[in-house]
């Protein structure tokens, strides 16, 4: 039953989390002294039934121990993975490495490079290349800034490479892009794909003022 128990819950949460093992041993070793044994329906007494209730109790006990630590976990998961986010978007501007990243979190690369990928399902790299792409369809759809102080602000090392990566993701290139969107307008709760869905429809605006 507790190999069952710990399938269930997933050995993940045993290894990473922080779950008062002392407690839990002594919980598990209290529920394996107890006696099991199978009970015909006229071997069921009263003390038969007492003893089955402590039983249960005492998984009760070990299950929401177990599902307390892994709730913790997930939390602490969801909390770095949008620490992790808003550090690189802090930073777009910046080349700084993976590395770098992963000293300024105290946790190994390799730990960040396979919790980022599995959390979000793209890589670092990916996704500050995303974040650098939104920022740059934000600031050419409200602001009057040159071309190439976007793409610098951006973390782009020079305009030609930016308007070559604009203009594979839009479709054209970021001249044209912010003429075609001048009377977009653009809220923050807006997603990257958002901006550039109104991009394509010179019709069409969403909640324009």
């Amino acid at each position: 039953i507790i190999q069952e128990i710990f399938q269930l819950f997933g050995m993940d949460c045993m290894v990473r989390c922080c779950i008062d093992s002392g407690k839990l041993d002594d919980l598990i070793l209290q529920f394996e002294k107890e006696e099991h044994t199978d009970l015909t329906k006229s071997q069921v007494t009263e003390k038969a039934e007492n003893v089955q209730k402590q039983e249960i109790e005492l998984l009760t006990q070990i299950i929401e121990l177990i599902r307390t630590g892994k709730d913790s976990f997930e939390k602490r998961e969801t909390d770095l993975l949008e620490d992790i986010k808003n550090y690189i978007i802090l930073h777009l501007a910046e080349e700084i490495s993976v590395q770098e990243i992963a000293a300024a979190f105290h946790i190994s690369y390799h730990y960040l490079c396979h919790f980022f990928k599995m959390q979000t399902g793209m890589s670092l790299g990916s996704f500050r290349q995303q974040k650098r792409m939104e920022t740059a369809l934000r600031e050419l759809c409200t602001t009057d800034k040159k071309i190439s102080d976007i793409a610098s602000e951006c973390g782009f090392n020079s305009s030609s490479y930016f308007t070559e990566q604009f203009t594979k993701l839009t479709g054209m290139p970021p001249k044209e892009f912010r003429k075609q969107t001048e009377k977009v307008c653009v809220h923050d709760f807006y997603t990257y794909e958002d901006i550039l869905l109104a991009a394509k429809y010179e019709s069409v605006s969403f909640l324009a003022d």
